[in-house]
């Protein structure tokens, strides 16, 4: 049981591009819960797609290093989450950002 719940989660969880967009939504109005960011940056996606954004996200704080203490990432990288989310909100797949 043990090794099979291990495979399942190996391949990443399932999402729909509504779901990864309400991450973002709440992430850029500061509505979801305390550790959901925190949480969708965590968790492997199964669909190929949705984990090349997840992952772009995730190393935000990288490419565009917070301004404000406290902050995940500046103005700039808050920018590709908007982009993304419209993308997802839009029904375009494809990761060109």
């Amino acid at each position: 049981m043990a090794l099979g719940l291990f495979r399942s989660r190996s391949k990443g969880i399932d999402r729909t591009p509504a779901q990864v967009a309400k991450f973002m939504q709440d992430f850029l109005n500061g509505t979801g819960p305390k550790w959901e960011w925190d949480d969708f940056l965590s968790t492997p996606l199964a669909d190929p797609e949705l984990e090349k954004i997840r992952e772009r996200c995730r190393h935000l704080d990288l490419e565009f290093p917070p301004e404000k203490p406290g902050a995940f990432t500046s103005a700039q990288g808050l920018v590709v989450v908007r982009a993304y989310l419209d993308q997802l909100q839009r029904g375009v797949t494809g990761t060109t950002h």
